[in-house]
């Protein structure tokens, strides 16, 4: 794209009031995000409504234009792309979800679109074998040209993704904070080694400092830039599995690595096992499960040597949710209320939910986060309800 249409889109996917849901309703009525600023007053005020519309009016000026390209120079100073959704480097993986990303914020190279990419996710505070898994499986996935997605959290998201790095320049690491921020801080290290050899991606503007409801939203990220989605450790009440059934929903395969049943860590995989997912016994499994995912979607494939034919890269905590005790600013009282209200007699999903009290996957998706750390609900097989 041309620095003025960056521009643009930097503009219209930041406009004070207006939300992602309204970006993504006015790019779909145009077909052409260049056409979304000369639309009328009726036009918009049928799309997005009279608030919305009042907002976009008073945000359509030179000024703030001018101010959207000093961001964007600040941004490229620091190394950071700005991929709005219609841009042909974003990736396309998220544009078949339910609910992507209207723009992205990438410091590092992001992988060709077509190749093969694996989640390897899990507990924040592993166990050693918990760890051991990480490393082995993420190494032996990276070898042979698959990339690895993570959240760069503590514990098996930091570690596989280490393992990862240390045999190739493929790993990407969502965040649920600004690009341009190392959360957490000890992980200084790896951040340096993404930047340099793999990805940070984030949809939150730089900047951003993380906070506790940023974390369920950016899990849909991670299982939507993943073919496959592989849990090492994961306890019973885990924001690990709230990944896991964005994947389910996003039709995207689940691998769990199997533990001792007396294991804490290993419970929430052992029930995913239990429930259908695929048992992660070695590496090779994996990677037989990802060769016929490449060959069914045209994805770069791996060879019967085990190599993948052409890994080469271009420019271009869900731990931390064991912290989410109550209400914050990611989850209100009304919210709350509507989905306890739509949970009260049957078991729903996240998109079934969104459907019955029009709000939003991405609002769901947080509030539900918070009630089923707290233990109000209970889960089955991806669907939610309330505990009796």
């Amino acid at each position: 794209m041309q620095e003025a249409e960056l521009t643009e889109s930097l503009w219209l996917c930041t406009i004070d009031g207006i939300g992602r849901n309204s970006v993504m309703k006015l790019w779909k009525q145009t077909g052409d995000f260049k056409k979304i600023a000369s639309l009328s007053e009726q036009e918009l005020k049928s799309c997005i409504g009279a608030k919305k519309t009042a907002a976009f009016l008073a945000a359509n000026t030179e000024q703030a234009r001018k101010t959207a390209y000093q961001r964007l120079c600040r941004y490229w100073e620091k190394g950071i792309s700005f991929l709005p959704v219609w841009h042909t480097d974003y990736p396309q993986r998220l544009c078949r979800i339910a609910d992507p990303p209207a723009m992205l914020f990438v410091k590092g190279k992001l992988p060709v679109q077509k190749q093969l990419q694996a989640a390897v996710i899990g507990a924040r505070a592993c166990s050693a074998y918990g760890s051991r898994a990480a490393r082995v499986f993420a190494r032996e996935l990276a070898q042979k040209g698959i990339g690895i997605v993570s959240g760069m959290a503590r514990g098996i998201d930091s570690i596989a993704q280490q393992a990862a790095l240390e045999v190739s320049q493929s790993s990407i690491a969502v965040l649920g904070c600004g690009v341009d921020i190392c959360y957490p801080p000890e992980n200084r290290q790896l951040y340096d080694w993404l930047e340099q050899g793999g990805a940070l991606v984030s949809e939150y503007l730089p900047g951003t400092k993380p906070q506790s409801y940023m974390f369920p939203p950016r899990n849909r990220i991670i299982s939507g830039l993943s073919d496959l989605v592989l849990v090492v450790e994961a306890r019973e009440k885990s924001g690990t599995l709230i990944t896991v059934d964005m994947a389910l929903e996003q039709g995207k395969e689940v691998f769990a690595v199997p533990g001792r049943v007396l294991d804490v860590c290993s419970r929430g995989c052992n029930r995913l096992i239990a429930n259908g997912a695929g048992i992660a016994t070695e590496p090779d499994v994996v990677l037989e499960a990802l060769r016929q995912i490449g060959v069914q979607n045209g994805l770069t494939g791996i060879t019967e040597n085990g190599i993948c034919e052409n890994p080469i890269m271009h420019r271009e905590d869900t731990g931390e949710l064991s912290k989410l005790k109550g209400c914050d600013s990611g989850c209100t009282a009304d919210l709350r209320k509507k989905i306890l209200d739509a949970l009260s007699s049957e078991f729903l999903s996240l998109d079934e939910l969104a459907a019955h009290t029009q709000l939003p996957v991405f609002e769901v998706m947080q509030t539900v986060t918070h009630l089923y750390m707290e233990g109000i609900l209970q889960r089955q097989g991806g669907r939610y309800c309330k505990k009796i």
